[in-house]
């Protein structure tokens, strides 16, 4: 942002006396540097390259130190401000001196760095004060720097060259019935017609994804136009801003996220306070044709009041009523399914969006690469919902990116407990045709509808990590698990249970397992465990003479996981997202995918560097 008004200011100018060109000189760059609030830059007019004297002394004025130095020679000149350490001069004779530069404080520059990193994406504050008017013509320098916007209703924005330090792209014009404003890339208003300008809201815009209808030229010097892109009147709906468009309403908790899923779809998830205890949770997944995702003509693949971040079976150790043994926490309720008492309640949720904290009640709509959840619920016991005492504590922390969710689940008891089951992540099959359990007891995929209450097998023997979903139309969704992290490696597991398994009858559900079957698991209060999963959703061409391929991120890094049912080749037609990344011992992602070559029935997840 600008800099505030500070009286020091005026302080680090030099009034001895002295009119020499470099005070002069010196009293015009800190003017400048104050009207810019930009302290990033140095105002350099040459190198230095010369010899500090006496260890690089600070000198009270520029007097002093020329008085100290020879002809030719730096010296350093403190300033009284906040923002200024120091300033660099070069003696030129015994009553002149040359400023060479001026240099921030640590302290600013380092909230100048994390103001630059803050804004780097761009995005909408809708608010009372100010509504957004797109813009529908652009002219640009060679550079890209936007030299003026001319909005639908009349109201245009110039810049004058020379000023991309102070208002770099994008900027954007806001606008309402008494008020325009300019309003540079961190959020500071640069101009306004009305005193009113102190209601501005930091925000950018993607010209190129959300002017749909705009023209885009290039200028010359004197503003001639020198060229007309051909694909920028008609712009991609997945622009450099972010890979993935995300609607947010953080008053009500309501999260849409969409992305390009093959070459001619797009492919959006909705989170929402979900089910009869109304906890953050899977809403709906939907596609529609590549387009713009704000206008598209969405077709529902599967939509549930039910949860993917799972419930449990837990008993209170110690001072229970005596409650039936049924799933609390999740969509479960008293009554064992969807009704009843609630028996969870979610206690915070909070998004943070490309490294930026939504702030409560904000609107925001726009491009970004990733948005991360976090929640906690609290949970009862099926043996105290009618004393309503929540017994344990869940956390979760979702990373949203394009094509897939990758979470951490630590779940803490609120006292002594003992838990009979945890599904880990689970899904939906709805929309689906076939299954496969990587690793699994059989080593095929299978249709859906053949597979009521089958299992991938006994854990210890099949260490399936992932459950794969397929279908022509919609290509790959499914769930995995790092069994190399926390409660995910099967400790808490016993009897003949499998990591995955497939519901029972009509529950379509595909359930992983981290607590289960024969035993339960203890946990004292204020002991914890955690899990590290997630879902994934990639198109139907990702996968070329291959069973199934997916991409996800494990710990944070992104990866693609595959199978091959037989010894032979395939290929992995990677996301353009990954387009010359190299899949670590596989292959480069170029236009004939990463190649795949096994020896037999073969999965794999492989780091995408």
């Amino acid at each position: 942002m600008p800099l505030p008004n500070n009286p020091d200011w005026e302080a680090m100018k030099y009034k001895v006396g002295d009119t020499t060109e470099a005070v002069l000189k010196q009293n015009r760059q800190v003017e400048a540097f104050k009207n810019f609030g930009d302290g990033m830059a140095a105002y350099v007019d040459e190198a230095v390259d010369g010899i500090f004297i006496a260890g690089g002394k600070m000198f009270s004025s520029i007097q002093e130190g020329r008085d100290a130095v020879g002809d030719g020679q730096y010296y350093f000149v403190a300033n009284p401000s906040q923002y200024i350490s120091r300033a660099v001069y070069r003696r030129i004779s015994s009553t002149e001196s040359r400023l060479i530069t001026v240099e921030p404080t640590q302290e600013y520059t380092t909230q100048a760095v994390s103001r630059s990193i803050s804004a780097m994406r761009v995005w909408s504050y809708p608010n009372t004060d100010f509504h957004l008017q797109h813009p529908q013509h652009l002219l640009a320098d060679q550079s890209l720097n936007i030299i003026r916007s001319d909005g639908a209703d009349g109201f245009s924005v110039s810049l004058r060259r020379g000023e991309m330090r102070e208002t770099p792209y994008p900027y954007t014009a806001f606008r309402d019935k008494a008020i325009s404003a300019r309003v540079g890339r961190d959020g500071g208003v640069l101009s306004a017609q009305t005193p009113r300008s102190l209601y501005g809201r930091p925000a950018a815009y993607p010209y190129t994804a959300y002017a749909d209808k705009a023209t885009y030229a290039i200028v010359d010097g004197g503003d001639n136009v020198v060229a007309l892109p051909a694909a920028a009147s008609q712009p991609a709906p997945f622009s450099e801003s972010g890979p993935m468009h995300v609607s947010l309403d953080k008053a009500s908790g309501e999260l849409y996220v969409s992305w390009q899923h093959g070459t001619d779809q797009m492919m959006r998830v909705c989170y929402r306070p979900n089910g009869h205890n109304d906890l953050f949770n899977w809403r709906s997944t939907e596609v529609a044709d590549l387009g713009d995702p704000e206008k598209a003509a969405w077709l529902t693949i599967s939509s549930s009041l039910s949860d993917s971040w799972p419930p449990f079976r837990v008993k209170a150790v110690n001072n229970g009523d005596g409650g039936g043994r049924i799933y609390t926490g999740g969509n479960h309720g008293g009554g064992g399914g969807a009704s009843g008492e609630q028996t969870a309640r979610m206690t915070s949720l909070s998004f943070t969006i490309d490294g930026r904290r939504v702030e409560p009640g904000a609107l925001m709509r726009g491009y970004a690469r990733e948005v991360i959840a976090h929640w906690v619920n609290e949970v009862m016991a099926y043996n105290t919902i009618t004393l309503e005492r929540y017994v344990l504590q869940q956390e979760i922390r979702a990373t949203f990116r394009p094509g897939d969710i990758s979470g951490f689940s630590r779940i803490t008891a609120l006292e002594d407990i003992e838990i009979e089951t945890d599904n880990g992540p689970q899904t939906f099959s709805t929309g689906y045709d076939t299954l496969h359990f990587y690793e699994g007891q059989d080593q095929t995929r299978q249709l859906v509808s053949d597979m009521s209450g089958a299992s991938s097998g006994y854990f210890q023997d099949y260490p399936t990590w992932a459950a794969v979903l397929g279908s022509s139309q919609y290509g790959f969704h499914g769930t995995w698990m790092d069994r190399e992290f926390g409660a995910g490696d099967g400790r808490y597991l016993s009897g003949s249970i499998g990591y995955w398994r497939r519901g029972d009858g009509s529950n379509t559900k595909v359930y992983a397992a981290v607590i289960g079957d024969t035993e339960v698991q203890a946990l004292a209060s204020g002991d914890y465990y955690e899990w590290h999963g997630g879902y994934f959703w990639s198109p139907p061409n990702i996968a070329s003479n291959l069973d199934s391929a997916f991409t996800f991120h494990r710990r944070g890094v992104p990866n693609v996981g595959y199978c091959r049912l037989t010894a032979g080749d395939g290929a992995i037609q990677m996301p353009s997202l990954y387009d010359g990344r190299e899949v670590e011992s596989v292959g480069v992602s170029g236009l004939s995918g990463v190649p795949v070559s096994t020896t037999g029935y073969v999965t794999a997840y492989s780091k995408i560097i």
